[in-house]
């Protein structure tokens, strides 16, 4: 009687606050080896679980980005897709640049993807397609799909970043430092 009024009745746990927990490292660990696969610069299946050296920073990112989301598609549904395209990209960014907290890189993501929102749309609608083929071939389909449209979206990731160097004008700054000479 006593435990009956203190339980809450019809109460379940999916499971969805542990997923959120791991969900951010698998996927800076899987972002970064997709970029070495795309880069030629030899992946190691370790790679994936690397995120978890950031698990923070990439559990922070991965709450980030859905609380900006939500917050978006509250106000309409289309703005919250176009910020979703425009967060996208956050996790290759923390990739190449671990310096940047997770907000920073969710921000540089959305200065990267600037101009590209549409291109990023028409891929992923080319991804829901593909998906669709993979169903009708029981599928078996996705033992090719899913590699291609994780190097894709890599190779996606690499290309707008390469024009956003060159658009910022960062792609040119070079590394050595310069040489001071005495007037």
């Amino acid at each position: 009687m006593v435990l009956s009024i203190i339980d809450v009745p019809n109460f379940r746990f999916n499971g969805g606050i542990f997923q959120l927990l791991w969900t951010g490292a698998f996927g800076l660990g899987w972002a970064s080896f997709i970029l070495r696969v795309v880069r030629r610069d030899q992946p190691d299946f370790e790679q994936i679980f690397s995120g978890f050296r950031s698990w923070g920073k990439a559990t922070w990112g991965q709450i980030l980005v859905i609380l900006r989301v939500i917050l978006w598609m509250l106000l309409l549904i289309i703005p919250g897709i176009i910020k979703a395209i425009a967060y996208s990209q956050y996790l290759f960014v923390m990739v190449d640049y671990p310096e940047l907290s997770a907000n920073q890189a969710i921000n540089r993501s959305e200065e990267i993807m600037n101009g590209h929102k549409l291109e990023y749309f028409f891929f992923n609608f080319l991804v829901v397609l593909l998906a669709l083929l993979g169903v009708l071939t029981l599928f078996i389909g996705f033992f090719w799909i899913g590699p291609w449209i994780a190097a894709s979206q890599a190779k996606f990731y690499d290309e707008v970043h390469k024009d956003w160097l060159r658009h910022t004008g960062r792609g040119t700054e070079s590394t050595e430092p310069e040489e001071v000479t005495a007037a």
